[in-house]
C-alpha cells in the first residue's frame, strides 16, 4: 500500500579536516513490496529545476535513481565497489563508491536508511560519506 510521506535526507562528506553537510527535505510516496522499500519524491533545485528521485532499499543494498538536471543511478552494496556516472549540465562525471555499511531500521511509522561509503575519482579519494534517509508517515506527522 502506497503512503504519503515526509523525507529528510542528510548527507555528510568528509575529506581530512574538511566537512560538509547537506540536508534535503521533501514530500513523496512510500511503499513496501516484497521486502523492498520504495520511496519516490521530487527535489527542487535552487535554480528551479526538478530532479525526480526513486530510492529502493533492501537487505541486498540501496539504489538511488535521479532524473532531471542530474541523471544518475547509484548502487550501494556493502563490501562492493560500484561505478557511478553523473550526467550533469556540465558534462559526465564518473566516480566509484565503496560501501562499507548499510543499516535499514523500521521503527513504528518511521523508516531509517543509513549508508556509509567512500567516493573516489580516478583512484583518488574524494570524500568519506554518510547518508541518512528518514521517512515518516505524512498523516502521522500532522496528528502530532
Amino acid at each position: 500500500m502506497m503512503k504519503e510521506v515526509q523525507i529528510k535526507i542528510t548527507g555528510r562528506q568528509k575529506l581530512g579536516e574538511e566537512k560538509d553537510e547537506t540536508i534535503v527535505c521533501a514530500e513523496g510516496t512510500y511503499e513496501l513490496n516484497k521486502e523492498v522499500h520504495r520511496v519516490e519524491y521530487d527535489e527542487k533545485q535552487e535554480d528551479g529545476a526538478i530532479i525526480h528521485n526513486i530510492i529502493r532499499a533492501s537487505e541486498r543494498g540501496v539504489k538511488i535513481e535521479k532524473r532531471g538536471a542530474v541523471v544518475t543511478d547509484m548502487f550501494f552494496v556493502p563490501g562492493k565497489k560500484k561505478e557511478v556516472k553523473y550526467q550533469t549540465p556540465y558534462g559526465m562525471f564518473i566516480m566509484e563508491n565503496d560501501c562499507s555499511k548499510i543499516d535499514i531500521a523500521c521503527e513504528g511509522e518511521r523508516l531509517l536508511i543509513k549508508t556509509e561509503y567512500t567516493l573516489c575519482s580516478n583512484g583518488e579519494l574524494v570524500s568519506e560519506c554518510e547518508t541518512e534517509i528518514v521517512i515518516t508517515d505524512k498523516k502521522k506527522n500532522r496528528e502530532n
